[in-house]
Protein backbone atom coordinates (compact mmCIF):
# COMPACT_ATOMS: atom_id res chain seq x y z
CA UNK A 1 0.00 0.00 0.00
CA UNK A 2 1.00 3.42 -0.85
CA UNK A 3 1.81 6.33 1.80
CA UNK A 4 -0.57 9.64 0.98
CA UNK A 5 2.29 11.94 1.52
CA UNK A 6 0.76 15.59 2.40
CA UNK A 7 2.61 19.01 3.05
CA UNK A 8 2.46 22.73 4.22
CA UNK A 9 -1.60 22.18 4.46
CA UNK A 10 -3.65 23.61 6.88
CA UNK A 11 -6.65 21.90 8.45
CA UNK A 12 -9.08 24.26 10.15
CA UNK A 13 -12.38 22.66 12.38
CA UNK A 14 -11.62 19.22 10.64
CA UNK A 15 -13.64 16.48 11.82
CA UNK A 16 -11.52 12.91 12.16
CA UNK A 17 -13.45 11.46 15.39
CA UNK A 18 -13.27 7.64 15.02
CA UNK A 19 -11.34 7.98 10.96
CA UNK A 20 -8.39 6.03 10.22
CA UNK A 21 -5.87 8.01 9.01
CA UNK A 22 -3.20 5.24 9.12
CA UNK A 23 -0.41 5.29 6.51
CA UNK A 24 -0.34 8.69 5.92
CA UNK A 25 2.57 11.54 6.29
CA UNK A 26 2.01 15.21 7.09
CA UNK A 27 5.17 17.16 7.06
CA UNK A 28 4.69 21.05 7.82
CA UNK A 29 1.32 20.90 8.56
CA UNK A 30 -1.15 22.45 11.06
CA UNK A 31 -4.37 21.43 12.58
CA UNK A 32 -6.30 24.13 14.42
CA UNK A 33 -9.40 23.46 16.19
CA UNK A 34 -9.80 20.21 14.64
CA UNK A 35 -11.21 16.80 16.39
CA UNK A 36 -9.51 13.69 16.82
CA UNK A 37 -11.85 11.43 19.53
CA UNK A 38 -11.24 7.80 18.98
CA UNK A 39 -9.33 8.46 15.78
CA UNK A 40 -7.18 6.22 14.81
CA UNK A 41 -3.35 7.51 14.00
CA UNK A 42 -1.65 4.15 13.43
CA UNK A 43 1.28 4.32 11.23
CA UNK A 44 0.85 8.34 10.79
CA UNK A 45 4.07 9.98 10.55
CA UNK A 46 3.65 14.05 11.86
CA UNK A 47 6.90 16.23 11.29
CA UNK A 48 7.08 19.47 11.57
CA UNK A 49 3.62 19.80 12.70
CA UNK A 50 1.68 21.77 14.96
CA UNK A 51 -1.61 20.71 16.69
CA UNK A 52 -3.70 24.30 17.92
CA UNK A 53 -6.76 23.64 20.34
CA UNK A 54 -7.50 20.11 18.83
CA UNK A 55 -9.25 17.19 20.84
CA UNK A 56 -7.24 13.72 21.15
CA UNK A 57 -9.41 11.82 23.45
CA UNK A 58 -8.97 8.03 23.36
CA UNK A 59 -6.82 8.37 20.11
CA UNK A 60 -4.83 5.64 19.16
CA UNK A 61 -1.21 6.11 18.12
CA UNK A 62 0.64 2.86 17.71
CA UNK A 63 3.41 2.80 16.04
CA UNK A 64 3.06 7.10 14.93
CA UNK A 65 6.01 8.93 14.44
CA UNK A 66 5.79 12.24 16.18
CA UNK A 67 8.52 14.27 15.34
CA UNK A 68 9.00 17.96 16.01
CA UNK A 69 5.82 18.43 17.19
CA UNK A 70 3.66 21.04 18.87
CA UNK A 71 0.84 20.39 20.65
CA UNK A 72 -0.67 24.17 21.85
CA UNK A 73 -3.90 24.77 24.04
CA UNK A 74 -4.87 20.73 23.33
CA UNK A 75 -6.82 18.19 25.21
CA UNK A 76 -4.88 15.10 25.15
CA UNK A 77 -6.99 12.43 27.37
CA UNK A 78 -6.12 8.92 27.92
CA UNK A 79 -2.80 8.45 25.33
CA UNK A 80 -0.13 5.58 25.52
CA UNK A 81 2.45 8.13 23.84
CA UNK A 82 4.47 4.76 24.26
CA UNK A 83 2.89 3.32 21.61
CA UNK A 84 4.18 5.85 19.77
CA UNK A 85 7.65 5.10 17.20
CA UNK A 86 10.55 6.37 19.05
CA UNK A 87 12.38 6.94 16.14
CA UNK A 88 13.35 10.61 16.55
CA UNK A 89 10.37 11.00 18.82
CA UNK A 90 10.17 15.17 19.74
CA UNK A 91 7.51 17.08 21.11
CA UNK A 92 6.59 19.57 22.90
CA UNK A 93 3.49 21.08 24.96
CA UNK A 94 2.04 24.19 25.63
CA UNK A 95 -1.53 25.18 27.61
CA UNK A 96 -2.41 21.35 27.30
CA UNK A 97 -4.97 18.97 29.44
CA UNK A 98 -2.82 16.13 28.89
CA UNK A 99 -4.34 14.05 32.09
CA UNK A 100 -4.23 10.03 32.20
CA UNK A 101 -1.46 9.48 29.68
CA UNK A 102 1.59 7.18 29.53
CA UNK A 103 4.78 8.15 28.79
CA UNK A 104 6.47 4.92 30.37
CA UNK A 105 9.80 3.83 28.79
CA UNK A 106 10.24 6.89 26.53
CA UNK A 107 13.66 8.80 25.72
CA UNK A 108 11.70 12.53 26.23
CA UNK A 109 14.95 14.10 26.83
CA UNK A 110 14.71 17.55 26.87
CA UNK A 111 10.67 17.51 26.51
CA UNK A 112 8.89 20.83 27.42
CA UNK A 113 5.33 20.86 29.58
CA UNK A 114 4.29 24.70 29.12
CA UNK A 115 1.48 25.47 31.44
CA UNK A 116 0.25 22.15 31.32
CA UNK A 117 -2.42 19.69 33.22
CA UNK A 118 -0.90 16.21 33.72
CA UNK A 119 -3.42 15.00 36.36
CA UNK A 120 -3.17 10.95 36.67
CA UNK A 121 -0.12 10.73 33.76
CA UNK A 122 2.18 7.87 33.82
CA UNK A 123 6.08 7.97 33.43
CA UNK A 124 6.94 5.36 35.06
CA UNK A 125 11.03 4.28 33.36
CA UNK A 126 10.76 7.26 31.22
CA UNK A 127 13.78 9.63 30.34
CA UNK A 128 13.42 13.31 31.15
CA UNK A 129 16.56 14.23 31.98
CA UNK A 130 16.75 18.00 31.27
CA UNK A 131 12.89 18.30 31.24
CA UNK A 132 11.12 21.24 31.58
CA UNK A 133 7.66 21.79 33.64
CA UNK A 134 7.00 25.00 33.94
CA UNK A 135 3.76 26.07 35.59
CA UNK A 136 2.38 22.64 35.28
CA UNK A 137 -0.09 20.36 37.53
CA UNK A 138 1.15 16.66 38.02
CA UNK A 139 -1.36 15.78 40.55
CA UNK A 140 -1.02 11.97 40.91
CA UNK A 141 0.83 11.56 38.26
CA UNK A 142 3.20 8.35 38.46
CA UNK A 143 7.07 8.20 38.57
CA UNK A 144 8.85 5.33 39.29
CA UNK A 145 12.17 4.44 37.96
CA UNK A 146 12.31 7.95 36.21
CA UNK A 147 15.16 9.67 35.08
CA UNK A 148 14.63 13.08 36.28
CA UNK A 149 19.01 14.52 35.94
CA UNK A 150 18.91 18.09 35.63
CA UNK A 151 15.07 18.41 35.17
CA UNK A 152 13.21 21.54 35.81
CA UNK A 153 10.11 21.51 38.38
CA UNK A 154 11.09 25.16 40.04
CA UNK A 155 7.25 25.85 38.77
CA UNK A 156 5.33 22.71 38.68
CA UNK A 157 3.30 21.78 41.67
CA UNK A 158 1.32 18.81 43.47
CA UNK A 159 3.84 16.38 42.42
CA UNK A 160 4.91 13.26 44.66
CA UNK A 161 8.48 11.81 43.19
CA UNK A 162 10.34 9.14 45.73
CA UNK A 163 14.19 10.46 45.53
CA UNK A 164 15.10 6.52 46.51
CA UNK A 165 12.63 5.11 43.26
CA UNK A 166 13.94 7.90 40.53
CA UNK A 167 17.08 9.20 39.63
CA UNK A 168 17.15 12.94 40.79
CA UNK A 169 20.86 14.58 40.15
CA UNK A 170 20.48 18.30 39.78
CA UNK A 171 16.48 18.14 39.65
CA UNK A 172 15.06 21.46 40.03
CA UNK A 173 12.38 22.18 42.51
CA UNK A 174 11.32 24.77 44.43
CA UNK A 175 9.51 25.26 47.80
CA UNK A 176 6.83 24.57 49.16
CA UNK A 177 6.55 21.89 46.57
CA UNK A 178 9.72 20.40 47.43
CA UNK A 179 7.50 18.49 50.52
CA UNK A 180 6.38 16.89 47.21
CA UNK A 181 9.68 14.64 47.18
CA UNK A 182 9.36 13.55 51.20
CA UNK A 183 5.73 12.74 50.83
CA UNK A 184 5.50 8.79 51.88
CA UNK A 185 8.04 9.08 54.21
CA UNK A 186 6.27 9.46 57.01
CA UNK A 187 8.23 12.39 58.02
CA UNK A 188 6.37 15.31 59.86
CA UNK A 189 7.78 18.45 58.65
CA UNK A 190 7.18 21.28 61.03
CA UNK A 191 7.47 24.92 59.08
Amino acid sequence: MERIETTDQEFINENFDEVSLSGQDFEECTFINCQFNNATLNDVNFTDTVFDGCNFSMTAFKNTGLRKVQFSNTKILGIHFEDCNPFLLEMAFTNCNISLSSFCNLNLKSICFDECRLIESDFSSANLSKAIFRQTNLDRSVFFNTILEHADLSTAVNYSIDPIRNKLKGLKVSFPSLLGLLEGHGLDVIL
